[in-house]
């Protein structure tokens, strides 16, 4: 048996658009939250590089807003701002590599620079089992520091 999840990627306050929400079907009743943030983030780089024919560049730009990694935080907090980075920032656009791109959503994750949210429930841990079976939408929703703490 196969269900569809939708995986919502929201970021609060983010006027500079979000990840597109994604749709992919899962062959198990259960699976544990790191598989699916893994499982999510391929997903978003596929479709965003095949259907939208992004540029890698603006595929970055959108990951990082989501998932943009602690040190990068603090160093521009010490700078009195935090600030997405923006494809124009850039002087040399890697390739997108999304197993280093998954790892760095399961960093955020464990930070907790963003929660996940399904069927009225918060998941707090990567080793925690989803239940599929009862509920097929899932909302990463990245949270944003306040200015002084």
């Amino acid at each position: 048996m196969s269900v569809t999840v939708e995986v919502q990627s929201r970021v609060v306050g983010n006027t500079g658009g979000d990840l597109s929400t994604v749709l992919f079907e899962v062959f198990e009743e259960r699976i544990t939250l790191k598989e699916l943030i893994l499982r999510t983030v391929q997903e978003q780089i596929s479709q965003m590089l095949a259907e939208k024919r992004m540029e890698a560049a603006r595929v970055k730009e959108l990951l990082d807003r989501q998932y943009l990694p602690a040190d990068e935080i603090a160093s521009q907090a010490t700078r009195g701002a935090i600030r997405f980075p923006s494809a124009r920032q850039r002087s040399d656009i890697p390739q997108i590599d999304a197993n280093r791109e998954g790892q760095r959503a399961l960093d955020a994750f464990t930070a907790g620079k963003f929660a996940v949210l399904a069927g009225g429930h918060q998941y707090t841990r990567l080793d925690e089992e989803m239940d599929f079976a009862q509920q097929t939408s899932v909302i990463f929703l990245r949270l944003t520091p306040l200015v002084g703490g």
